[in-house]
């Protein structure tokens, strides 16, 4: 995960607001390829989807609900 977002890397999509009770997560990609979202309340917990994405260019933003509590986040990429 990157701490800050390249508004020369994102597509328009990714610059839009936040709504309310959203965060953003911004990391490093390859264009065409398929990235999934992961999260867990705890490190030795279940892991469960968040969300799929597909890279358009070198970043990507993906605007999460923020949880109720604290969460772990992966990025898992596809074959």
């Amino acid at each position: 995960f990157e701490s800050t977002a390249r508004p020369e890397d994102l597509i328009e999509e990714d610059k839009t607001p936040l709504e309310a009770g959203q965060f953003a997560l911004y990391f490093q990609t390859v264009p065409g390829r398929t990235y999934d979202i992961q999260s867990c309340a705890t490190l030795n917990g279940e892991w469960s989807m968040a969300k799929t994405v597909i890279a358009a260019t070198t970043q990507k933003r993906v605007a999460l609900s923020r949880p109720a509590e604290k969460a772990f986040y992966r990025v898992a990429t596809r074959p």
